[in-house]
């Protein structure tokens, strides 16, 4: 019994420290937002792309709706986060805008694919909830 109590415990401590030093307590930067948000477009690509009838957009439904709220979390934060200024801006505009192009004419690619299946509205939805 000790030692169960002894390994939950130190689950616990390992799945609650931070990756890093202080990085709990720290500031996402700009550019570690604008990746967080480039990695729910392509989510939602991956999960999109395994839909092939309307049996499969339902049981895809869960994975969405996690991946858009994940969404809304970084878009929040990115609100909270203010302005970066022009030159971070157009730094991270520069490192990340191909991928979003990329990431996003699959998203439009994907949406049409699908704008044919009976759940498709409800995918719409969630993928434009704002």
């Amino acid at each position: 019994m000790q030692r169960f109590a002894l390994l939950v415990g130190l689950l616990a401590v390992v799945l609650l420290l931070p990756l890093g030093p202080a990085q709990a307590a720290d500031k996402p930067t700009y550019e570690s937002l604008m990746k967080d948000w480039l990695k729910t477009v392509t989510d939602m690509n991956d999960v999109l792309a395994n839909i092939k009838d309307d049996a499969t957009a339902r049981t895809s439904l869960p994975k969405l709706e996690a991946i858009v709220e994940r969404r809304m979390d970084t878009l929040h934060a990115l609100k909270h986060w203010g302005d970066p200024g022009e030159n971070e801006r157009e730094r991270v505009s520069k490192k990340f805008d191909p991928d979003f192009d990329r990431a996003n004419k699959e998203l439009r690619k994907e949406l049409q694919r699908l704008s044919s299946l009976r759940t498709a509205s409800r995918l719409l939805k969630l993928v434009y909830k704002d």
